[in-house]
């Protein structure tokens, strides 16, 4: 499959802050207490859903935290509210993929839900919630949605999540070396694209080298847009009597949950490629990557617009992109030092594209996880094309 144009910022919303916590969970809470805690706040959620699903934007603001109702406010909320319905249409069912509770020394307790919602006509798409814990009394602190899903480190080596148990199925089946077996859990439209007796040579080829999988763990983990698809894609270090392997897995997120897409080994210079200088277009990358974090930390917004390929504002006006970066820096402050962690070189709709996945330490003292894509434009420019950030777990 060809990569086709994702939204260049993951944030929907402008108006709202993504507040991720990476502080260890408090393992010390009355587990009576914790298990009345999450049964109140699925009950909450339901109510929230519901009263958004009959446009009550009003009454939907009662499931606010005081924090948010002062900043973006009252009316911005009733906008991003309405503006979420105007694109992803009205709820009439949701399904809770994964659920947590964490622990920040400045917000407090949080309890987490990633969301599937889902419309009449069939539709769908994903939302990340987190309640604020204040003596029971329980508001929405995050509110976040998005056509990719949500993911992260800590959800996807979390043998409790949708996305490990189904991690679990596919090494066991490649245990057990029946292609038939894996057959149903594979992504049709794949099956239709590459043909069956293709898909099966290349998973007995790849699965041939991994047999005997004891133990896994995801080290990278991303969603994005595969043809109008949302699809989580990892590497994978998987363990077997011979030593380790890495893998990269793509799952599809289909209406009906996660189908098996692809496997592949990954190559263990990919990073290294950047790091060397003798390469022409590897050292222009890593030229705009510094141009990049230059502007951003100078609050060059501009510049950082000027840089970006014209096929991204066909999908995003520049103010909705200039707005995210101001929050952004406002958030997690102004960027002052960045570590590439990993690097990797594709294709878009026949454009070379080069993705980079680094962390960032900001000027607020908070760690954030970026990726940057850039794209050959047609006259050999390095345009950016993409760019994403979240809070470091």
């Amino acid at each position: 499959m060809n990569k086709s144009l994702y939204l260049l910022l993951a944030i929907i919303l402008s108006a709202f802050f993504v507040i991720s916590c990476s502080s260890p969970v408090n393992n010390g809470y009355d587990l009576k207490k914790e298990n009345r805690s999450a049964a109140t706040t699925k009950t909450k959620l339901t109510e929230f859903y519901k009263l958004l699903s009959d446009e009550k934007y009003e009454e939907c603001l009662n499931y606010f935290s005081s924090t948010l109702l002062s900043y973006p406010g009252a009316e911005a909320l009733k906008t991003g509210l309405k503006s979420r319905n105007k694109t992803n249409g009205l709820t009439v069912q949701h399904e809770i993929l994964y659920q947590t509770k964490r622990n920040d020394q400045n917000i407090g307790d949080l309890i987490v839900f990633h969301t599937k919602c889902f419309t009449l006509e069939g539709t769908y798409h994903f939302e990340n919630i987190a309640f604020l814990d204040d003596e029971n009394n329980f508001k929405i602190e995050i509110y976040e949605y998005s056509n990719l899903p949500y993911v992260s480190l800590e959800k996807a080596n979390d043998t409790a999540s949708q996305i490990n148990i189904f991690l679990t199925e596919i090494y066991r089946l490649i245990n057990k070396n029946k292609f038939d077996d894996i057959l149903p859990i594979i992504d049709t439209e794949v099956i239709t694209r590459l043909g069956l007796e293709k898909i099966k040579i290349g998973f007995e080829k790849e699965a041939a080298k991994i047999r005997g999988i004891t133990n896994f763990e995801v080290e990278n983990i991303s969603s994005e847009m595969l043809e109008n698809i949302p699809v989580v894609i990892m590497t994978i270090n998987a363990i077997n009597p011979n030593g380790n392997y890495k893998n990269e897995i793509t799952l599809s997120c289909r209406s009906e949950g996660y189908k098996f897409a692809f496997i592949k080994a990954v190559k263990d210079n990919l990073l290294d490629a950047i790091k060397d200088e003798s390469s022409d277009v590897n050292y222009d990358i890593q030229k705009e990557l510094k141009v990049f974090y230059n502007n951003l930390s100078d609050k060059n917004y501009k510049s950082i617009l000027n840089s970006i390929d014209k096929l991204v504002f066909t999908e995003v006006d520049e103010n909705t992109i200039k707005t995210s970066f101001i929050n952004r820096n406002e958030h997690y402050g102004v960027p002052q030092e960045h570590e590439i962690r990993n690097y990797e070189e594709h294709n878009i709709s026949g454009r070379k594209a080069y993705d980079i996945q680094l962390i960032v330490n900001n000027k607020n003292g908070i760690m954030s996880s970026e990726s940057l894509t850039f794209i050959l434009s047609s006259k050999g420019e390095i345009k950016l094309y993409a760019y994403k950030y979240s809070e470091y777990n």
